[in-house]
């Protein structure tokens, strides 16, 4: 059964990994599409993508909660890894 959990565990962190960059990447080109500087930005400062997609004029939520659910499914895999080993 522990074994079981550990996969478990596994698979969330790396769909997590997944499920954050493919929600960074389309963040990034939306940046992209709206402001070529700010696109730069994002790509130099950490965390200004999801800054400036939760502060622009088109707040897209979807986006957001997309980007945070892999990084809940991340921190909670890895919490099942902790304990399982």
């Amino acid at each position: 059964m522990n074994s079981f959990f550990e996969m478990v565990g596994h698979v969330m962190v790396l769909s997590g990994l997944f499920v954050a960059f493919a929600a960074q990447l389309i963040i990034f080109v939306t940046i992209f599409k709206d402001d070529v500087f700010q696109a730069v930005l994002a790509l130099m400062i950490p965390g200004y993508a999801v800054y400036y997609i939760w502060r622009s004029e088109k707040k897209q939520p979807r986006l957001l909660g997309l980007w945070l659910l892999g990084i809940a499914l991340c921190v909670v895999g890895t919490i099942i890894n902790a304990y399982t080993t």
